[in-house]
């Protein structure tokens, strides 16, 4: 309801089906079936704070040279289950925990902001997996549990001439 307020207009949340398999794949129909140029794409596991979109459309609206906006994961155990004491150790490899000590800003250049719970603006994206320059790190797909989509996201956004920024107040 949140995101109804921002926009005073009706829901335009839609949920996208995409039956060919793989990450990439699910990314490239979302862009497709977006109406708008503000994207954020949500892993089926996030758990997001209740005002991670407001939070992040607003950074975007104030900060026209941003391209690409990311926060930080938390980790939520499923009802009735325990997170393992192990896990705090690795939780990066999960998309989880604060990437950088800083507030909010731009990242260095060899730095990226995670997938999942990453905005993006449309046009952007297009640019990004444009037909004839396809990824080269097309994460995962059946068989192949690659990753680093984010980061050469990323990295072509910032070779675009946009900025890739993390916020701590998207969590």
């Amino acid at each position: 309801t949140n995101w109804i307020v921002l926009h005073n207009q009706q829901s335009r949340f839609k949920l996208v089906v995409e039956s060919l398999p793989g990450l990439t794949n699910a990314r490239l129909a979302g862009i497709k079936s977006s109406l708008f140029d503000t994207i954020l794409f949500v892993d089926d596991d996030n758990l997001l704070d209740s005002n991670y979109a407001r939070t992040g459309y607003e950074i975007l609206k104030a900060n026209p040279s941003i391209g690409i906006l990311g926060g930080w994961g938390t980790a939520h155990a499923e009802t009735g289950n325990k997170i393992p004491n192990w896990f705090w150790e690795v939780q990066e490899a999960y998309s989880c925990g604060n990437m950088y000590a800083f507030h909010e800003g731009m990242v260095e250049e060899i730095s990226f902001v995670r997938g999942a719970g990453m905005f993006a603006r449309k046009s952007l994206l297009e640019q990004i997996f444009h037909r004839e320059n396809p990824l080269i790190l097309s994460d995962r797909s059946p068989g192949k549990l690659t990753s680093g989509g984010d980061i050469e996201m990323c990295f072509r956004a910032k070779m675009l001439g946009t900025e890739v920024w993390f916020s701590n107040r998207l969590h």
